[in-house]
């Protein structure tokens, strides 16, 4: 895929630089050209035309981002393509949980404590609500803290900081009577029923991100990945939650 250079125009946008690569595409910060006080973040995404299934999933990542749109989601400003890609036009960011975390513990050896993760989760579950409203629930299925993005705002009491959800491209809708056994997500932060979907054939509902969830808390609280020893690979860590 072809890297956009810094200066180059893509419809009403000019690209700043890089901010992002991924498995599917690139991501940038851009400015307005009619209005430059106006920035944003750039998602470019390859049409891939002989792939039915991907081309299927941006297009219900972009219909979920519309339908769960709220103060504590990543918004959408617009998506249009050309005739090489996918863009999508969202709102900028100053950083994921993840990168603020890991500077926090680094600069001053402690995790959060449980009034500052209270902070976040309360805003979290405004996200939450929107996702579940209706009869068929919004599940993400890749919750982490690289997914949670931050905005600093001095406005928000104890933690200096809003957080908005992104990357909804794994989520599905499923009624509360729907089960599925897609295997997707991040091992470490799975539930057990996606994670042992391979071996024991486990299906799963629309209520899985709750084992996310409280692996995010965890994480939070004590300053370790997971609850469970990784070192030895993906079986050791399903038996450890099997057992």
């Amino acid at each position: 895929m072809e890297e956009k250079r810094p200066g180059e125009v893509i419809k009403n946008y000019m690209i700043e630089y890089m901010i992002g690569k991924g498995q599917f595409g690139y991501v940038y910060r851009i400015v307005d050209k009619n209005d430059i006080k106006k920035i944003y973040a750039l998602k470019q995404i390859e049409i891939k035309e002989n792939s039915e299934y991907l081309e299927r999933a941006i297009k219900l990542e972009i219909e979920i981002m519309k339908k769960v749109q709220n103060e504590n989601s990543v918004k959408l400003i617009e998506n249009f393509d050309d005739d090489y890609y996918h863009y999508l036009v969202l709102e900028l960011c100053d950083d994921n949980l993840d990168k603020i975390f890991r500077s926090k513990i680094k600069k001053t050896k402690k995790s959060y404590n449980e009034l500052e993760v209270y902070m976040i989760m309360i805003q979290l579950n405004n996200c939450f609500k929107k996702m579940r409203e209706g009869e068929k629930k919004v599940i993400h299925r890749d919750l982490k803290l690289e997914n949670i993005l931050i905005k600093y705002d001095e406005k928000i009491p104890i933690i200096g900081f809003s957080v908005k959800l992104s990357d909804f491209g794994l989520s599905k809708e499923m009624t509360d009577n729907d089960v599925t056994k897609t295997r997707v997500g991040t091992p470490m932060t799975q539930a057990p029923e996606i994670l042992l979907e391979q071996k024991y054939h486990t299906q799963y509902n629309s209520k899985v991100d709750l084992w996310s969830i409280g692996i995010i808390i965890y994480q939070l609280l004590y300053m370790r990945s997971i609850p469970f020893i990784f070192k030895e690979g993906i079986m050791i860590l399903q038996m450890q939650i099997w057992a």
